[in-house]
């Protein structure tokens, strides 16, 4: 029952954030605070001197979620329902969260949105392929490129012949 949660504030503060939406944080500070116990981490935090292990604990939280292939708005979820519960997190606050501001920047960037349907490797190379008859090789290179690097579209466009540094060639052996 919606009415059940536990909403801290008056009025204003209650519906600044939707029932339904308070119901679905509500879900995720669970599921994240049973993650988090591991680190000692209770729903009863006391910020800012627990800042840094909400951090890394919700860090690992989102490395753990990105690998079990969920999508990006799952860290976002769990981000905004934790400013919801605890005011310090809010931008206006006290205390900032580096490692999951920058493990949910990656996520997003690495972790296609639904609205996209994922191509296998076998459809990248059928793409490859069809440029390289056409004799587009610079093409088929550029989809290369954006599969194997995982770099937005943007950015393949805008890299220059010696781009290629030799402390990132080390990664790609």
């Amino acid at each position: 029952d919606l009415d059940m949660l536990p909403r801290k504030g008056g009025v204003l503060r209650r519906v600044a954030v939707t029932l339904p939406v308070a119901w679905t944080y509500h879900q995720t500070l669970v599921e994240f605070f049973l993650f988090a116990s591991f680190w000692g981490l209770t729903e009863d935090l006391k910020l800012p001197e627990q800042a840094t292990e909400l951090d890394l604990a919700a860090s690992e939280w989102a490395d753990h979620m990105y690998m079990e292939g969920h999508p990006a708005y799952i860290g976002e979820r769990l981000f905004a329902a934790l400013q919801d519960s605890y005011t310090a997190l809010n931008p206006a606050g006290s205390v900032k969260l580096p490692e999951l501001y920058r493990c949910r920047q990656a996520w997003r960037r690495r972790a296609p949105g639904r609205s996209r349907a994922p191509l296998t490797w076998t459809q990248v190379l059928l793409l490859v392929n069809w440029f390289l008859r056409k004799r587009l090789a610079g093409m088929a290179l550029w989809i290369l490129v954006c599969f194997t690097t995982y770099y937005r579209p943007s950015e393949v466009f805008s890299l220059k012949v010696g781009d290629r540094s030799e402390e990132h060639t080390s990664e790609l052996q």
